[in-house]
């Protein structure tokens, strides 16, 4: 067997085995970067193949949640893509002022940027009381870690500058103490903020919000896969929600499409208004 194919079939041996121990479904992820962070996590650790990890995996329960932990996409910026935090500030809270309750999915939120961006722009427009923000995300300890809220200070330039360009009422300082190498936003943040493991790929609807935000999350998914994560935002999202996903990802050309109006041209926030096309 050459080793095209040996890597292929000990690819799909570990994802079967995972799925089946402990239930995480990684059989539907883009394949080439799958594969990729799992070779890396193989050479970091020792490992003389992907099939010995899979042998170590099914006899070690720890083993699952360091490798889940490892190849888990979690890294962001708060207010990445300042102009989309812009339009949202500018068309999107307004309309959400119009409704006395609020529910905000963070859909596969990684380490938090986004929570406590969004949770910022909320208290700046003031609507922040009467939201609830819902931040989910397979990987345990990413979501320990926005409960923290410590970043490293190397990383609040860069921050600082997509808070501008987003439209900040305020200077982001206001919203963290430094101590050390890093900063500690406020914890008043996250009072609103409930804290979940949702899988996007295997698990179901818990909630029906106004505005969901998963962005950036479906690139590493098949077609199918996508599809499936696409339609589980759609049955969570209420009749004229707002849905934002990533850059590189789009509704066209999808099922859904006639249900969902572009709010911009290339920006990728869509309203649910169901018959729309």
């Amino acid at each position: 067997m050459d080793e095209y194919k040996r890597e292929k079939l000990e690819i799909e041996l570990l994802c079967s085995g995972i799925y089946d121990a402990y239930g995480y479904d990684f059989r539907q992820y883009a394949k080439a970067s799958f594969t990729r962070r799992i070779n890396q996590f193989v050479s970091d650790n020792g490992y003389s193949s992907i099939t010995r990890l899979l042998a170590e995996i099914l006899h070690n329960e720890d083993l699952i949640h360091t490798l889940i932990k490892s190849i888990s996409v979690t890294t962001s910026d708060m207010f990445r893509d300042p102009h989309i935090f812009k339009l949202i500030r500018a068309t999107v809270i307004p309309y959400l002022k119009t409704f006395p309750n609020i529910r905000i999915w963070h859909a596969a939120c990684g380490r938090g940027e986004e929570v406590f961006s969004m949770a910022i722009m909320l208290k700046e427009e003031k609507i922040y009381d009467n939201c609830t923000i819902y931040a989910t995300d397979m990987n345990d300890a990413a979501l320990e870690s926005v409960q923290k809220g410590i970043y490293h200070i190397s990383r609040i330039k860069d921050f600082t500058g997509n808070y501008i360009k987003s439209g900040g009422r305020s200077s982001l300082s206001d919203y963290y103490h430094a101590k050390y190498n890093n900063v500690k936003f406020d914890n008043k943040l996250l009072e609103n903020v409930t804290f979940a493991n949702h899988n996007l790929s295997v698990d179901s609807i818990f909630l029906e919000a106004n505005l969901i935000l998963c962005r950036n999350a479906m690139i590493y998914f098949d077609s199918n896969l996508q599809k499936r994560v696409l339609n589980l935002l759609d049955g969570s999202l209420s009749n004229g929600g707002i849905l934002c996903i990533g850059s590189k990802e789009s509704l066209v050309g999808t099922e859904l499409a006639h249900n969902y109006k572009s709010l911009s041209d290339g920006m990728k926030i869509y309203k649910k208004v169901p018959g729309y096309a």
